[in-house]
């Protein structure tokens, strides 16, 4: 039965929660509740730009993910102190860290993308495409999660998190479709002929955009996949790509057998770009907002 205190009904509102003995209850082949025949993992901390998300990381594909991310990491800062660094002190009157000129650079620098604009609009929209729609899907998942954790009867929060809810359909399916037109953009532009980069930029990393736009074109599969197991394109007038892809799924056989390897291709594909960035081009992501923030603090 749903809640007393005016929560939708949860299917996974099990008491004991966690057993794989309660999961398997649902979650096995020829169910009747169009559930995948298999026990997934709960989306870690690898799956937060994008989803909402737990602060753990205990599936094989998380665990691998990470693990290579923080060797690269450790990669990257070896090089960093085996540079010699620099011996230039403070100026007399100049104070270590202004705080007004990290503000400024993290609001115009890093969320604006001001630098980048200032140089070429068009790099800045395709950009910005891929850099706002994981930013809109952060910012809500991490928001639904604070709210929930605040005030677990909270509604909003309880729609946030569900992702058959019309504003969390839409934002899911707008922000994916924000990235995966970038994705495709940025390709464009860097096969293009006589195609050159900006001075001062990094070009566009072929394996990171291939890998990034294959996870997001499997995570709208893995979408209607789901919605098709579900009997109906539940949420489909809003989630409109996962939507339109469950019309052509329901009905078919075999959906819920189908279902975990796709999740698991859909969660092996963003856990490679997560292992691959310290690796490549896109560790711009991580390390331009430190320098441009350091250096702000640094000036003044």
């Amino acid at each position: 039965p749903a809640p007393g205190d005016g929560r939708p009904y949860q299917p996974h509102a099990l008491t004991p929660a966690g057993l794989d003995s309660n999961c398997r209850r649902c979650h096995q082949a020829g169910n009747a509740f169009g559930a995948a025949a298999a026990v997934l993992p709960a989306k870690s901390l690898i799956c937060l730009p994008c989803h909402p998300a737990v602060f753990t990381v205990g599936d094989p594909v998380a665990l691998t993910s990470l693990g290579l991310f923080l060797i690269g990491g450790l990669w990257l800062l070896s090089i960093f102190f085996s540079g010699g660094g620099s011996s230039e002190q403070p100026s007399a009157g100049r104070s270590v860290f202004g705080f007004g000129a990290v503000l400024n650079a993290v609001v115009f620098d890093v969320l604006l993308q001001r630098r980048l604009w200032n140089r070429s609009p068009g790099r800045w929209a395709i950009h910005g495409l891929i850099f706002y729609g994981m930013f809109f899907r952060l910012i809500w998942g991490l928001a639904a999660a604070i709210v929930f954790w605040l005030s677990p009867a909270n509604g909003w929060a309880w729609n946030a998190l569900d992702v058959n809810a019309p504003a969390t359909a839409l934002l899911f399916d707008l922000t994916g479709a924000m990235v995966l037109l970038g994705v495709l953009l940025a390709g464009f532009r860097r096969i293009r002929p006589n195609a050159q980069p900006l001075e001062g930029q990094p070009r566009p990393d072929r394996w990171a955009l291939v890998l990034l736009g294959a996870a997001v074109v499997a995570g709208f599969i893995v979408e209607g996949v789901r919605m098709a197991m579900a009997g109906g394109p539940s949420g489909a007038d809003y989630a409109f790509l996962g939507g339109a892809l469950s019309r052509l799924a329901i009905g078919r056989e075999g959906l819920t057998g189908l279902y975990p390897w796709l999740w698991y291709i859909h969660a092996g594909l963003w856990g490679a770009f997560v292992a691959y960035i310290p690796f490549s081009r896109m560790v711009h992501i991580i390390l331009a907002p430190v320098v441009l923030i350091a250096n702000a603090g640094r000036k003044h």
